[in-house]
């Protein structure tokens, strides 16, 4: 998925037509609507990629102070559309995030070991212990 702040939205020229809640509707990671004012339909193009759009759904989010900051952040859903072919044309940040998603074979589901649901918040960084289940070809896991 992809968002942008609200203001990032507005300097667009011409403007996308907004599309409402009812059409399309986003969960978090806790089954709750996440807060955005609505989507546009937007085609993008990588820099390094000639050719290749990728129409997408993108989130409107109110502004906030980290969204002004970072008015744009394109998740994993855009990233492995990206033909793997092209991993050498591509700025560093963009080859080094294409990379680990086109070259990462998940190894398994991490569960949890905890006894009580755990909430993570944005910024937060905690440390849990779980298992996974992994083939004898694996040594090593990192999440």
């Amino acid at each position: 998925m992809i968002t942008v702040s609200e203001d990032w939205y507005k300097q667009l020229d011409p403007l996308p037509e907004i599309h409402t809640i009812e059409e399309f509707i986003v969960q978090g990671p806790d089954g709750n609507s996440l807060p955005y004012i609505g989507y546009i339909e937007a085609v993008v193009n990588v820099p390094g990629v000639p050719n290749h759009d990728i129409l997408v759904p993108v989130l409107v989010v109110p502004n906030t102070d980290y969204n002004l900051e970072v008015p744009v952040i394109v998740g994993t859903n855009v990233l492995k559309f990206i033909p793997q072919s092209a991993e050498g044309n591509l700025r560093s940040g963009w080859r080094t995030a294409v990379s680990f998603i086109s070259h990462r074979k998940p190894i398994g589901i991490v569960r949890s070991t905890n006894d009580k649901e755990i909430s993570i918040q944005p910024f937060e960084s905690i440390v849990l212990s779980g298992f996974v289940r992994k083939s004898d070809t694996v040594d090593s896991a990192i999440t």
